[in-house]
């Protein structure tokens, strides 16, 4: 989602601008796909094993806050939430740069937990991160 602009202005070309929105749901369709798969695998459906769960490891917050400020973005990316919100609408999806943050960190000490940190991947999400 953060690379859209960048891309139209290395291109030239608008369609990246057109799929920001679609990227963007697909992102959040992904991140419900990921905690779902969680909760049933690994917590077996138990809100208060997941409870546990959260408030115990780091990178599991980060996942979870992840996915809590996806839920106000993914409801207001339609053009209806646009035009009743007005310049608001532009102020809560700023909130992509602070989710973009918490997802690379939930990543990251989810890799340091594993000892596996120095993998290419990592390397290559902080160059792509810090270059958009």
């Amino acid at each position: 989602m953060l690379a859209m602009t960048p891309l139209r202005l290395i291109t030239g070309m608008s369609v990246w601008i057109k799929l920001r929105r679609m990227l963007g749901l697909l992102c959040f369709f992904y991140a419900c796909i990921h905690f779902s798969v969680w909760f049933w695998l690994d917590q077996n459906l138990d809100v208060y094993l997941m409870w546990g769960d959260v408030i115990k490891r780091p990178f599991i917050i980060m996942g979870f806050l992840t996915l809590v400020l996806l839920i106000p973005l993914a409801v207001t990316s339609n053009q209806w939430a646009i035009r009743k919100l007005g310049r608001r609408w532009t102020l809560l999806h700023q909130l992509v740069y602070l989710i973009a943050c918490t997802a690379i960190l939930h990543y990251w000490w989810h890799k340091a937990g594993k000892n596996d940190l120095g993998t290419g991947r990592s390397q290559s999400m902080a160059q792509c991160f810090f270059y958009c």
